[in-house]
């Protein structure tokens, strides 16, 4: 029986899950040492992570989060990345191998972002629709949507956009390069 078969398997019959580990396998990992090749590779990119952290002193789930996103969008993310990339396992050889993810879509990102956030004790929700996969943070009675690939973030909410309408990529490029501007400021 193969890795992905026996998580089929464990979720079939609602046994608790790895979220990081599932995602591992979903995203070619058939091996049991593949599995921990990668988690070695995400031990050392969450290393990264508490450095930028810490020197924030960020505290809670809500800074956690913000810093989470501040983290990929500042020190990974390439703003005209080619979008082909979208399982964990490639993005995790884009961040081991570049100064920046240089590609990379919403489902390899959103991936890379809860495999990060549950090694941080965050507990994502991914919101999908047919042409877009988001992911949502609940603290409490707080809701936070966070956006982690460029071609999409700020386009609907910047430009007054409906979701239904996601997709104007010249006038998210522009919105992304302000906000980067904004988030170096302000760091």
């Amino acid at each position: 029986m193969t890795l992905e078969d026996k998580l089929m398997d464990d979720v079939r019959n609602g046994k608790q899950i790895d979220i990081e580990r599932a995602l591992l396998i979903a995203s070619g990992c058939e091996t049991e040492e593949k599995v921990s090749e990668y988690k070695t590779k995400l031990n050392e990119i969450e290393k990264q992570f508490h450095g930028y952290a810490s020197a924030r002193n960020v505290q809670g789930e809500v800074e956690t989060a913000k810093a989470l996103h501040e983290f990929l969008w500042l020190g990974k993310i390439e703003e005209d990345y080619v979008r082909e990339c979208s399982n964990l396992v490639d993005m995790i050889e884009v961040i081991m191998h570049s100064q920046t993810m240089g590609e990379g879509d919403c489902v390899g990102l959103s991936s890379l972002l809860g495999a990060l956030g549950a090694r941080q004790g965050l507990e994502f929700t991914v919101l999908y629709n047919t042409i877009h996969v988001l992911s949502r943070l609940r603290v409490g009675e707080k809701v936070i949507d966070i956006e982690i690939d460029p071609y999409y973030t700020l386009s609907y909410a910047n430009r007054s956009m409906p979701k239904s309408a996601l997709g104007d990529i010249e006038g998210c490029k522009e919105d992304v390069r302000i906000y980067r501007q904004l988030l170096r400021n302000a760091a």
